[in-house]
């Protein structure tokens, strides 16, 4: 199954008054001068999903000036039509699907998996250490079934272990909650390394567009036999007192993206990074239609920057492999559409 938007309505949204956008299956190609809304119609297409814009920051100013509130709707297809609209203003977004109040973040994420890649979102590989694994733990919790319930209870045990260090509890305590942590922890770190293998095996799909090996390998902080770690945990609680947070675990194991077996973000140039976030994008894709049998909506945003033509041309092709529907916005006119012969979308600036 595929998920699919095939009609976006804006009214009020960032720079857009009043718009009307038609998407067919497959790719399309979203071109146009610089500032004429390209990526707040990925991102409008993304709220209705996620809830939120992938865009940094807090952003007030969703509502086109000088309006007091914006509208978005759309219209989805999964098994059948999904009429999705969106009223916000300042601080409040209230959604409905089908005429009817739904929540945001409970019901509609679920319904409609759409997978974004941004220059203004959190970048995997030139970001900070924390982005990347917050994005594998949640790449994890959604593929592992049960993984969710072990994580809450990691979490759980860890901020007790913090409040008991901070107070100087006694130690029957401490070990009771560093037993939660060990034991909830294993059930965590085992459903991210079958996450990572499965993301690796749909990587090696891509060493063609990325020009080499490409892996996750995951850098854990905790031994892998269940009593060093708890010993450890035991042994070092005077310098996690001082230092205000627990070392071990894997909330703090480090994410590392590998290409020719050196990290990316250190060793590759700023094209040879595009093209990793690309294939991870792709690779997550794949993986979450494994887990949940349908393929998400792609949104890619200026995908093809710090790209020559030869690898602009190349990316273009494998994205028309892409099974489910993908929208990608470049600035500018779009010079390769007689060669990849893709559909094409023109956005102007709309007052």
């Amino acid at each position: 199954m595929r998920i699919q938007i095939k009609e976006l309505r804006l009214h009020d949204f960032r720079c857009h008054q009043r718009g009307q956008w038609r998407f067919p299956p497959g790719l399309t190609v979203i071109h146009g001068d610089n500032g004429c809304g390209k990526t707040s119609l990925l991102e409008a297409i993304a709220l209705m999903a996620h809830g939120r814009s992938f865009r940094q920051g807090k952003d007030p100013s969703l509502t086109r000036w000088p309006c007091e509130c914006f509208m978005i709707e759309g219209v989805w297809q999964r098994y059948g039509p999904l009429r999705i609209q969106l009223q916000g203003r300042r601080n409040q977004l209230q959604a409905s699907m089908q005429g009817q109040r739904v929540s945001l973040r409970r019901e509609l994420t679920e319904l409609l998996p759409v997978v974004v890649d941004a220059p203004q979102g959190r970048p995997l590989v030139t970001g900070v250490a924390a982005d990347r694994r917050r994005w594998l733990d949640a790449l994890t919790m959604m593929c592992e079934s049960g993984v969710q319930h072990h994580h809450r209870a990691y979490l759980r045990a860890l901020m007790q272990r913090s409040r008991l260090l901070r107070q100087s509890s006694r130690t029957d305590e401490l070990d009771a909650w560093e037993a939660q942590l060990v034991r909830h922890g294993q059930h965590w770190r085992r459903a991210r390394s079958a996450l990572c293998q499965a993301i690796n095996q749909a990587l090696r799909e891509e060493e063609t567009l990325v020009e080499g090996t490409l892996q996750l390998s995951v850098n854990e902080t905790a031994p892998a036999d269940v009593h060093a770690w708890q010993q450890q945990l035991s042994a070092g609680r005077h310098e996690d007192r001082r230092l205000g947070r627990c070392r071990l675990g894997p909330h703090a194991d480090h994410l590392l993206i590998l290409w020719r077996g050196h990290e990316v973000r250190r060793a590759g140039s700023r094209g040879q990074q595009r093209l990793v976030a690309l294939a991870l994008r792709l690779a997550e894709c794949q993986v979450r239609q494994q887990a949940r049998g349908s393929w998400p909506l792609l949104l890619l945003d200026d995908a093809l920057e710090a790209l020559d033509s030869r690898r602009q041309l190349q990316v273009l092709r494998r994205l028309q492999s892409f099974p489910g529907q993908l929208l990608l916005s470049i600035p500018g006119e779009f010079s390769l559409a007689k060669e990849t012969h893709v559909h094409c979308m023109t956005v102007h600036h709309r007052e």
